[in-house]
C-alpha cells in the first residue's frame, strides 16, 4: 500500500463540488492526486527543488519526454505522462525570475492559469501545485501564495473537470501562511445563488438580458449556482432548456430539491420511497429504493413533486392512503413553491398538494427545496460562502427573498416572471429590487462589494 507523506491536511475551500486544500509535504509524494504540477526551469531538465525532486521520482523517461517540449516561457504549462511516479501527469510551468523576468506577478499568475487550462484540456480531475517561484527563483514567498490563491480561488467557477486542487508547501510556516490568506479569500468571496424560472426565462422565452448577465458573472469569475425548486424535469433537461437560450452551463452547476431529497432519503430513511414525480425526474431519484406504483402501503416516505396535470383525484388519494398506513411514513416536499408562471398565466406548483396531504393525515413535511433554510444552507456549502456574503436573486417574494434571508443570505427580488406589485406591500422586505437580471451587474459593482 501506497503512503502518502503528508503532515498536515486543511481542506479550506469549497466552490461548488470543488474542493481546495493545502497541505505540508514532498510534491513528489502526493500519490492520490492524477496529476502534479513541476516548478520548472526553461529547459524542462532535471535541477534542484522541486524539479529535482520531480525528476528523480519520476526516472530518466520523464527527461526524455520533456525534450521536444523544450525551451518554454514564463508563465507557459506542458504536460507529460508521470512515468514511474504514481501520478497520471506532471504539468511543468516555468515561473519568473524575481526581479528579472517582468510582469513577473502576470507571469506568475499565468502558471496557475495555464496549469489548470491544461487540466481542463485532458479532462484531469485533481491537480497538486507547489509554490512555484519561491526557491532558487527568489520570489518572496507572501507574494507569491497572494498572486496563487487569488489567480486558482477566481479560476475556480470555470472549471469543469477538476474538482481536487492541492497546494504542496515545504513548511509549517508557508501552510500557515495560505490558511490564513485562503481564509482571508473566503470571508471576502461574494456569490451569487440564482433561481431559474422567472428570472432567466418565462415558458420558453429568455428574459432579456439573461444570458449577457450570466456571461458577464463568467467573465468576473463571480461564483454563483442555480437553485431552482423545479421537480418537474431533471437538470439535463435543465441544462439543455438553458442552452437553447443561450446560457451554457452543466448539471454541477443547479442545485434542485430532487437532488437533495435524493441525498437526505438515503441518510436518514432507508426504505422504499412513493415518487410522486414525473417520470423523467425519477432519474435524480434512481440512486432509493422506490415502491411499486400501485401499492397503498409499505412506503418508508412519500416523496411529492410538481406532477402538474398529472394530479388527479387517484393519484392524491393514493398519496393520502400511503401516509395513513402504518407504520407511518415520512412526507418529504420538493420545495415549497406556491405556483409559478407560464407563457399562460399561472399554475398550481408544489405547496398546494402538500398542504392538502399534511392537513388531511395529520402531518408535517419535511422540506427539502426552498424556502427551506436546510436547502439554502446546502447550497451555500456549495459555493464554500458564508450567508452574510451570498445572495440570492429571485422572482418568489416568499420561497427566494423570505427563505434567503431567513438563511442569512440577502434576497433581491426582479419584477419578473411571477412577481406583482403587491408582493412589495406584505411583511417580507427584499434588499433591493431589480427591474430584471439584467441590471444585476451595474447593481453589483455598485452595491454588492460595498
Amino acid at each position: 500500500m501506497t503512503q502518502i507523506k503528508l503532515y498536515l491536511i486543511m481542506a479550506i475551500l469549497r466552490v461548488k463540488d470543488i474542493t481546495l486544500e493545502c497541505v505540508q509535504g514532498n510534491i513528489a509524494d502526493q500519490a492520490d492526486m492524477e496529476a502534479i504540477v513541476n516548478a520548472s526551469n526553461a529547459q524542462l531538465l532535471p535541477g534542484g527543488g522541486v524539479a529535482g525532486a520531480i525528476h528523480r521520482a519520476a526516472g530518466s523517461g520523464l527527461e526524455k519526454e520533456c525534450r521536444p517540449l523544450a525551451p518554454i516561457q514564463p508563465g507557459d504549462a506542458v504536460i507529460t505522462g508521470g512515468h514511474n511516479l504514481l501520478n497520471k501527469h506532471v504539468i511543468h510551468c516555468l515561473g519568473p525570475v524575481y526581479g528579472k523576468d517582468e510582469p513577473a506577478d502576470v507571469f506568475l499568475a499565468d502558471c496557475y492559469r495555464n496549469a489548470l487550462r491544461v487540466a481542463e484540456e485532458h479532462k484531469i480531475r485533481s491537480v497538486a501545485f507547489p509554490a512555484i517561484s519561491t526557491g532558487i527563483f527568489g520570489y518572496p514567498v507572501e507574494e507569491a501564495a497572494q498572486i496563487a490563491l487569488k489567480t486558482v480561488v477566481e479560476t475556480l467557477p470555470g472549471l469543469s473537470s477538476v474538482n481536487h486542487i492541492r497546494f504542496v508547501l515545504f513548511s509549517k510556516a508557508d501552510l500557515r501562511l495560505y490558511e490564513r490568506l485562503l481564509g482571508e479569500a473566503k470571508t471576502k468571496k461574494r456569490a451569487l445563488l440564482i433561481d431559474l424560472d422567472g428570472v432567466l426565462y418565462v415558458g420558453d422565452k429568455a428574459i432579456p438580458g439573461a444570458e449577457e448577465a450570466v456571461q458577464w458573472l463568467d467573465k468576473e469569475t463571480i461564483p454563483y449556482l442555480f437553485v431552482t425548486n423545479t421537480s418537474s424535469r431533471p437538470r439535463s433537461a435543465l441544462v439543455e432548456k438553458l442552452a437553447r437560450i443561450g446560457i451554457v452551463t452543466d448539471e454541477k452547476t443547479i442545485f434542485s430539491p430532487p437532488v437533495a431529497a435524493s441525498q437526505w432519503i438515503k441518510a436518514h430513511v432507508p426504505g422504499p420511497a412513493a415518487l410522486f414525480v414525473p417520470q423523467p425526474t425519477k432519474a435524480e431519484l434512481n440512486c432509493l429504493e422506490e415502491l411499486d406504483s400501485g401499492a397503498e402501503f409499505g412506503a418508508s416516505s412519500v416523496v411529492i413533486g410538481d406532477l402538474g396535470e398529472q394530479w388527479t383525484f387517484p393519484v392524491l388519494n393514493r398519496a393520502f392512503r400511503l401516509l395513513m398506513a402504518e407504520p407511518k411514513p415520512i412526507l418529504v416536499a420538493l420545495g415549497m413553491t406556491r405556483y409559478w408562471r407560464g407563457a399562460d398565466g399561472f399554475h398550481l406548483d408544489v405547496a398546494p398538494f402538500v398542504k392538502a396531504l399534511e392537513h388531511a393525515a395529520g402531518c408535517r413535511a419535511v422540506v427539502l427545496g426552498k424556502p427551506s433554510k436546510e436547502f439554502f444552507d446546502a447550497g451555500l456549502e456549495m459555493l464554500g460562502c458564508q450567508g452574510a456574503d451570498a445572495f440570492m436573486i429571485g422572482d418568489d417574494i416568499v420561497g427566494d427573498v423570505q427563505g434567503a434571508q431567513r438563511a442569512g443570505i440577502k434576497g433581491l427580488l426582479v419584477r419578473t416572471g411571477k412577481f406583482r406589485s403587491q408582493d412589495l406591500d406584505g411583511d417580507v422586505t427584499p434588499d433591493t429590487v431589480l427591474d430584471s437580471i439584467a441590471e444585476l451587474p451595474v447593481w453589483w459593482e455598485k452595491k454588492a462589494l460595498k
